[in-house]
């Protein structure tokens, strides 16, 4: 297990060597697709195909998710942003998700898009697993289409452990949407879950863009009887070397096999709230 941690963490510090244009960045935000603070390690929805495509493989069955965020000044959720996800097994080695994703930007930079995601996760076993997602933005001001993948790796030793390595926006060049770039990002989610179950989750990330912006994120879900899943998020982001503090909270009440999972995302500044 160390030698797998130094590797990642190598993977990681390797990357922010990496040259790239000095342009605002797309998202600082880790999850720009929900304001529900969501493990990124395991998401557990269809928007693993977004977030985390490998993750995928631990969907037990099919998943339908829509997500909407309202936007609030000084947190990394900057944009209005909506989309729909879908996904499900094919058999026990491999699921596939796609969605519809749509974002609208609030700061003149002419970056609205409408898009679509398609991935699919191959599980090597119950342990492991690989994940693949393609990209397809269509910019509103009549801009070529941008194309974009990512590459994710799941490791699950245990039922207490779990380890993801995220490489995203991986593209030939720089695509720009508007004035932003869709810059490429590497991010390294640890999570541990001290009961065995989702009773209680705990997870550590961290990411470094292709300028050197470099993201900071610790969560922790736990189980409420009778409520739903309580879920609690810190992320300190980088937009053009500036720092964000953003916190979320949420709760994810389930009817069922029916899930509503609203949540809240303020700054250090508490001059907004999104939603």
């Amino acid at each position: 297990m160390s030698r797998v941690a130094c590797v990642l963490f190598a993977a990681l510090v390797g990357f922010a060597s990496f040259p790239g244009a000095l342009q605002a960045q797309v998202s600082s935000s880790f999850t720009p697709e929900t304001a529900y603070p969501i493990s990124l390690a395991s998401p557990g929805t269809a928007l693993s195909a977004s977030v985390n495509p490998s993750a995928l493989g631990t969907l037990p069955g099919w998943s339908l998710t829509y997500s909407y965020v309202a936007p609030a000044d000084g947190t990394s959720h900057r944009d209005r942003y909506h989309g729909g996800w879908f996904a499900t097994p094919l058999g026990k080695a491999l699921t596939l998700g796609s969605g519809i994703e749509f974002a609208r930007a609030r700061d003149g930079s002419q970056a609205d898009q409408n898009g679509f995601v398609l991935a699919s996760a191959l599980n090597a076993g119950p342990w492991l697993s690989f994940g693949t997602a393609w990209h397809m933005r269509s910019p509103r001001d009549g801009a070529h289409d941008l194309h974009a993948a990512d590459l994710s790796l799941s490791f699950r030793p245990s039922p207490r452990f779990a380890v993801s390595v995220i490489a995203r926006d991986l593209a030939p060049r720089t695509p720009q949407l508007g004035e932003r770039a869709v810059r490429e990002s590497v991010a390294l989610a640890a999570a541990v879950r001290p009961v065995g179950d989702d009773r209680m989750v705990l997870e550590v990330a961290g990411k470094v863009d292709a300028d050197g912006d470099l993201g900071l994120r610790m969560l922790a879900q736990t189980l409420v009887p009778k409520l739903g899943r309580l879920a609690v998020a810190g992320e300190r982001t980088e937009r053009n070397g500036q720092a964000l503090w953003t916190l979320s909270a949420g709760l994810d009440v389930r009817f069922g096999a029916v899930s509503l999972a609203p949540g809240v995302h303020v700054g250090s500044s508490g001059d907004q709230v999104g939603w």
